[in-house]
């Protein structure tokens, strides 16, 4: 007996000292940031390089063709050209900008969807940066540290790195906008604004739901009472000018190549044509031309911003191993728990819900937009950073409330540090 208490009493210490020393570490990273976002950004990387370097050269999922067809052809110096279904070789009329980032990455690498993936993973390992100085400044450094470690191994955002699909540069751009839009709500410069309108003219150029934001985001600004009136009017109209001014190339390209001054895509009022409106099309396109009466919009509109929370895959229309059961299941124990702790923040964070708004606000835009039309799982992928973001603060307090952890004194927003 002795021999067995004194083999577990050395496996005890053992444990102590490892626990003692990945303890001593990780407090040693956080409290210097820089190497805390430099760590996650590398573990990011190294997972999603793991990932892509297991696919095979191919595209998973349909509308792929439709990107890379529009690469090709601006390569080939036909401009932006693709092939439609039954239409043959048309003008392309979808957002540009992923075309022509897989148009660079084909020109460095050649025709190379490795390549591109690789190259994806790299803006995915940013995002999580982008993340973690978004939480360090919103709350402190524990929770931008959970926030960024979740970022980094969440297989949502995992999976889109691999995705030949305009989600992933999306994604970033949405994040540097609202790290910019944080930032402005801190200091007040103006060049964190024309930054904002940047970024946000940017990602709807990769998909044109970016655009929903920008009335809300305009009225919020307006609505806003830490800054004077004329400043608010200034800040407001030189956020809309900056999109303005990022849009107008290619809606002026679309006004001479379709006869429509459309900002993104040149098609998009085609959902709203009665000729075009079948039982599987847009929700709010069937309400309109009396395919269904007011009551069934209204509930269906609630059954797809309810869809739109939801755990779970659905709507794929490819087969592959990404739309299996056991996919399914791996969403389900990602997301699932993600949402639960979002919903915790929230009520965690409800005295300064303030701070959090714009946030909430891009989240609430998206959903509400989508299920106008249709909603999906990868519609939600781009706002679940900022899930993700309040989810980790609701795991700390939850924490800090239970009697697990203490609370830390010292880690204030990076913000009121700023003001102080």
């Amino acid at each position: 007996m002795s021999l067995r208490r004194q083999k577990r009493a050395g496996e005890s210490v053992r444990a102590a000292s490892v626990h003692s020393v990945v303890k001593t570490a990780l407090s040693r990273v956080l409290r210097r940031p820089w190497k805390a976002a430099l760590c996650l950004g590398g573990v990011a990387f190294v997972v999603r390089a793991g990932f892509v370097l297991n696919l095979q050269e191919r595209w998973y999922f349909y509308d792929t063709v439709h990107y890379d067809a529009a690469a090709r052809s601006l390569l080939s110096g036909e401009g932006f050209r693709y092939e439609r279904p039954f239409f043959g070789t048309t003008a392309y009329n979808l957002e540009p900008l992923y075309p022509l980032f897989l148009a660079a990455n084909y020109a460095t690498f050649g025709r190379r969807f490795l390549a591109v993936r690789v190259v994806q993973g790299l803006l995915g390992a940013l995002t999580c940066v982008v993340v973690f100085s978004l939480a360090r400044r919103l709350f402190d450094v524990k929770v931008a540290a959970l926030a960024g470690a979740i970022c980094a191994l969440y297989p949502h955002l995992v999976f889109i790195s691999g995705l030949l699909y305009p989600e992933q540069l999306f994604t970033l751009l949405l994040a540097a906008g609202m790290w910019c839009l944080v930032r402005y709500m801190a200091t007040g410069r103006t060049l964190l604004m024309v930054g904002v309108g940047v970024c946000m003219g940017l990602a709807a150029l990769v998909k044109g739901i970016a655009l929903a934001f920008v009335p809300v985001l305009v009225v919020w600004l307006l609505f806003r009472r830490r800054t004077g009136k004329g400043q608010r009017l200034a800040h407001a109209a030189l956020f809309v000018g900056t999109v303005v001014v990022v849009l107008l190339p290619w809606s002026l390209r679309n006004y001479r190549v379709f006869g429509q001054l459309a900002p993104v895509r040149a098609h998009a009022t085609m959902v709203f044509d009665q000729r075009y409106v079948q039982q599987d099309e847009p929700l709010v396109a069937q309400w309109m031309h009396g395919k269904v009466d007011t009551w069934s919009f209204l509930v269906r509109y609630v059954e797809e911003f309810v869809r739109f929370w939801t755990p779970t895959l659905g709507r794929l229309q490819s087969r592959n191993e990404f739309t299996t059961r056991w996919a399914n299941m791996v969403s389900i124990a990602a997301a699932g728990p993600v949402l639960l702790f979002a919903l915790l923040g929230v009520w965690f964070a409800r005295k300064r819900l303030n701070e959090l708004m714009p946030l909430l606000l891009l989240v609430m835009t998206f959903a509400c937009t989508y299920a106008f039309f249709l909603t999906h799982v990868r519609y939600r992928i781009p706002v679940e950073p900022y899930l993700i973001l309040l989810a980790a603060f609701g795991w700390c307090q939850a924490g800090i409330a239970l009697g697990l952890c203490r609370a830390d004194s010292a880690g204030g927003p990076e913000e009121d540090k700023e003001r102080g």
